[in-house]
């Protein structure tokens, strides 16, 4: 903050996804004209640029693909505890050619003592620019996701809850051929995959490295792994549950975590759950 003016700094403004408006002190830069948030009257928080003369100039600011119009600070009015206090962000989304643009706000509220800040808003303006740098459909983003309860996901540990969640049961099946060996295979059928489109699609793309073959259906996957065709004098049988399954299971899904970890992509995650919903089939 500058002098008696309320006037808030922004750095790495031209860095994608580093966006970061603070309350500290200007870091040594050598612009001439500087991004900032200035408080004005009826709490709203103007973007523009400060030159080095202290003078405030106002205008939204295009973050890449996010041109940011005002924050407003809504307070509340009552001294009821269960009252909200709100913040607005309002702004234009830009595909990532600047051709098109959507209209948007994200509404932040909390309850009682106010813990909101303009700062709430760097990581929804980061996590925007890096979906539209990534090449995602600008008009599939709920705007409303982006609000209080958004869902970022920063780290590996969803992979742990997908596949302890997981409902996995292994099944042993044969086939008998005249004049030729006996087929015998192991199959599985999943239930309680991930709501996520990503993690769907992450681990479809893992369980496809260890077995043949893999079909959906209405209540999850199944799988089909190599045949054996060594059964030449193993009577053949229907398709039964398979005895001691354990130590296949854990090497299963033992490979299913460090794949899946491998090909993890946080941001993907979060671009997956910004957008509007598919519509139930």
């Amino acid at each position: 903050m500058s002098g008696e003016e309320e006037v808030y700094f922004i750095d790495n403004f031209s860095i994608l996804g580093k966006f970061f408006a603070h309350y500290g002190p200007l870091k040594g830069d050598n612009l001439m004209l500087h991004p900032v948030y200035k408080l004005m009257e009826g709490n709203i928080y103007q973007p523009g640029y400060r030159d080095v003369n202290s003078q405030f100039f106002a205008c939204p600011l295009l973050i890449h693909y996010v041109q940011l119009d005002k924050i407003l600070n809504i307070p509340k009015v009552s001294k009821n505890p269960f009252d909200y206090f709100y913040m607005e962000m309002h702004f234009r989304l830009f595909n990532n050619d600047h051709t098109e643009l959507r209209n948007g706000i994200i509404r932040l509220f909390q309850k009682g003592a106010s813990g909101l800040s303009f700062q709430n808003f760097n990581d929804r303006i980061n996590l925007l620019n890096r979906y539209v740098a990534n090449g995602n459909n600008m008009h599939e983003v709920d705007f409303n996701k982006l609000g209080s309860n958004l869902p970022q996901i920063q780290d590996k540990s969803i992979i742990l809850k997908v596949l302890n969640n997981l409902d996995i049961r292994f099944y042993e099946n044969s086939k008998y051929r005249t004049y030729k060996d006996n087929l015998y295979w192991v199959e599985a059928e999943i239930r309680n995959l991930p709501n996520q489109n990503y993690l769907r699609d992450l681990l479809k793309k893992s369980i496809l490295k260890q077995c043949r073959g893999l079909h959906e259906t209405n209540f999850g996957l199944e799988l089909k792994f190599e045949f054996d065709d060594n059964g030449l004098y193993t009577r053949p049988f229907d398709r039964r549950l398979l005895n001691n399954s354990g130590p296949f299971n854990d090497n299963f899904l033992d490979i299913l975590k460090l794949d899946m970890a491998l090909g993890f992509d946080a941001d993907r995650l979060n671009f997956d759950e910004i957008k509007f919903d598919s519509p139930k089939v």
